[in-house]
């Protein structure tokens, strides 16, 4: 693997950051992550315009020429790895400090590329976690932070009990979103996902399933989702930027996790008696995902040429 940093391009080994980078010592930071189909960024504008907030949110001083010269810098490391399809990530943080410092002039900015799986029909079993995330959250949802606590630990979680992703509540017992991704239910033909509100990631994927259901007729409610709407779901699916709409057809939970909240745990255990819930891949999922792939592929007709 290749990493661009600050417009340089260095060889993993090679590779150096500062010990005393804010984005090391306190998570001082945002990134982006996007598919890159056949040497384009997939949804470009949608992406770089959201981490343009998050970096006016966090007052990071780039420069003025950032986001021009980001582009080529891109063009450059894609042509370097000599990929054409792979996951592109974006981040960037507030950079070096000194102790006592409370402004930061100088941010680091890295750009690196990894395989990626254009598999979308790659189905993931998810695992009910015990970290909670808070009924309110006063930061903006489109902040793709890299201080992500919850969300990681709650990765780890779901891998050390094998499954492939977390889900997390909120400490109302409400569904919110997966550990790296926006999650979706079906009920009776009509899809339900909760609102930004409801402390998750204003996805750019979920923002275009939200459009691809529109222009389907799909009845699709934004709505706090509670944690008893899993026993009656049918199906059950989730959204990011590299896997499109894709099927959960199990989650599972360890009750024990949830002692220290007994109202909580009987709810779960009400929800879930045995501590799994099967569902069987619903066809709107099969139609969303076939919309979505147009949507991709209408993106990239309109941009081979602009990249």
């Amino acid at each position: 693997m290749i990493i661009d940093i600050d417009g340089r391009i260095y060889t993993e080994s090679e590779a150096q950051i500062s010990a005393l980078d804010s984005g090391l010592y306190f998570g001082l930071g945002a990134y982006e992550t996007m598919k890159v189909f056949q040497g384009i960024p997939l949804f470009w504008e949608e992406h770089i315009e959201r981490l343009k907030m998050a970096v006016s949110y966090l007052q990071l001083k780039l420069d003025n020429n950032f986001f021009i010269d980001l582009k080529s810098r891109i063009i450059k490391l894609l042509e370097a790895q000599d990929s054409s399809e792979c996951r592109l990530r974006i981040l960037v943080t507030a950079g070096r400090f000194s102790l006592g410092q409370i402004e930061f002039t100088n941010p680091t900015s890295l750009i690196y590329i990894t395989s990626l799986s254009s598999d979308y029909s790659k189905s993931y079993e998810l695992f009910l976690s015990s970290y909670l995330k808070e009924t309110y959250n006063p930061l903006p949802s489109y902040l793709k932070q890299t201080a992500n606590i919850k969300n990681i630990l709650s990765a780890r979680q779901a891998h050390q009990y094998g499954c492939n992703e977390a889900i997390l509540l909120d400490r109302e017992g409400n569904i919110t979103e997966g550990s790296f991704s926006n999650i979706f239910l079906i009920e009776n033909d009509e899809i339900f996902t909760c609102p930004l509100e409801n402390d998750i990631l204003d996805g750019i994927t979920r923002r275009l399933v939200l459009e691809v259901c529109e222009k389907l007729s799909l009845s699709i409610h934004v709505e706090r989702v509670k944690l008893e709407m899993l026993e009656k779901a049918e199906s059950v699916f989730l959204t990011s930027s590299t896997r499109a709409a894709s099927f959960v057809p199990k989650i599972s939970t360890e009750l024990s996790l949830f002692s220290a909240n007994e109202t909580l745990q009987g709810r779960i255990q009400s929800a879930m008696p045995s501590g799994v819930l099967t569902f069987k891949k619903h066809q709107l999922i099969e139609k969303i995902v076939e919309a979505y792939i147009e949507s991709e592929n209408h993106y990239y007709r309109e941009q081979r040429n602009a990249w």
